[in-house]
């Protein structure tokens, strides 16, 4: 799916520990798994405090590496379906799981 345009932001569900700055651990109580998170995927994580789109996010990972976002945006897309699959992300339009 092309989440290009939706809103993305932490499912309500999981809980996360923050174990330094660049390692994080989930945990999605409805199928009991947990997850751990890269460099990348912690910067990711954490800038998810507040809803943000596709681009807002690749922007965070160009900022930290001196790239563009438009270079990032495959991978941010990936993250983000993977994340969504395991229950980890939503989206605003579908906030009623």
């Amino acid at each position: 799916m092309n989440y290009l345009k939706s809103i993305i932001k932490r499912d309500p569900q999981v809980c996360f520990t923050q174990i330094n700055a660049d390692e994080i651990v989930i945990l999605n109580p409805v199928n009991e798994n947990f997850y751990h998170l890269n460099e990348s995927a912690v910067d990711l994580w954490l800038s998810l405090d507040t809803p943000k789109k596709i681009l807002e996010l690749a922007h965070v990972l160009a900022k930290k590496y001196d790239g563009h976002s438009e270079d990032y945006q495959h991978d941010v897309q990936e993250w983000i379906e993977d994340s969504i699959e395991k229950g980890l992300l939503i989206t605003m339009d579908n906030t009623s799981k």
